[in-house]
């Protein structure tokens, strides 16, 4: 182990990936409900509590994805593939043999494998996920105005690696239909991408005291699984920075508040989209 990934390792709080979903701090995912509603937000709260939440395919497929990407040799020592449907006395009697390691369907393990031979194909990707940290969990904590505590914050970087000008490079890795820049740009701004990252370099930064540079890597989940990265610029950055603190905002609001409003609160009015009320004007015609 070099001094690089000694020191980035140095960083993690967490022993196992167990150990991170066990811990109740504030996680993005968590976070960014809270623009939704409170109640959206504490309900999500609710149902973390349950350690063992039920997988659904999807989830499988993408944690099986980011251990292909980033962590190849785990992805082949913890990862195993079950040929066959998953019942009757062959599926269990393989699940207590392979008790431990993560279990993928063979549509799933190709997929996964595909998608992770497109990104180390491409030499400037290969680059970037040379020597670094894969998995790395943070603990911080933060002042939030209005509120007398600090808050307990966490996060589960994707990627980070050393660069040669002694900064921080973030990397998070992310799946999509179509990774053209104005689809996927889309898709980045509702789903808050930009605040994911302002919100994982708040932690690395506050514990390194190391500027941070971010990055998303991209790849299609279908083939020919086309993949590069986006950097995230200071204005998009400043954009992820400014809509967090908006919903630390929020979080702390809540706090101080009896129950959890939804998403309409009080008397509201039905707004029709500009294309149906354009047939106003037809239908008068």
């Amino acid at each position: 182990m070099n001094t690089t990934t000694e020191y980035l390792r140095s960083l993690d709080a967490f022993a196992t990936e167990r150990e991170y979903r066990a811990c109740r701090d504030l996680n993005w995912s968590l976070l960014k409900l809270i623009a939704k509603s409170p109640l959206h937000f504490y309900h999500a709260a609710q149902q973390r509590e349950r350690e063992d939440a039920a997988e659904t395919p999807a989830l499988r497929l993408g944690r099986a994805t980011h251990a292909a990407i980033l962590e190849p040799d785990r992805f082949a020592s913890d990862w195993t593939v079950f040929h066959s449907a998953r019942r009757g006395k062959v599926w269990q009697a393989f699940k207590e043999e392979n008790e431990g390691r993560e279990i993928l369907s063979s549509a799933e393990h190709h997929k996964a494998s595909a998608m992770a031979e497109a990104v180390r194909a491409r030499p400037e990707l290969a680059a970037l996920l040379s020597d670094g940290v894969a998995e790395l969990s943070l603990r911080w904590e933060e002042i939030a105005p209005g509120h007398d505590e600090p808050l307990r914050m966490k996060a589960r970087l994707d990627w980070v690696k050393l660069e040669a000008d002694g900064g921080l490079c973030l990397v998070d890795v992310k799946t999509a239909r179509d990774i053209g820049d104005r689809v996927f740009g889309t898709q980045a701004a509702r789903l808050l991408y930009h605040g994911q990252m302002a919100h994982y370099a708040a932690g690395l930064s506050k514990l390194t005291g190391l500027p941070v540079r971010t990055a998303l890597l991209v790849v299609e989940s279908e083939a020919p699984f086309d993949c590069g990265i986006y950097w995230l610029d200071e204005i998009a950055m400043e954009c992820g920075r400014k809509r967090r603190r908006e919903l630390i905002a929020k979080r702390v609001e809540s706090m101080y508040q009896d129950g959890a409003d939804g998403q309409i609160v009080g008397t509201q009015y039905l707004s029709l989209p500009d294309w149906e009320l354009a047939t106003l004007d037809r239908l008068e015609d």
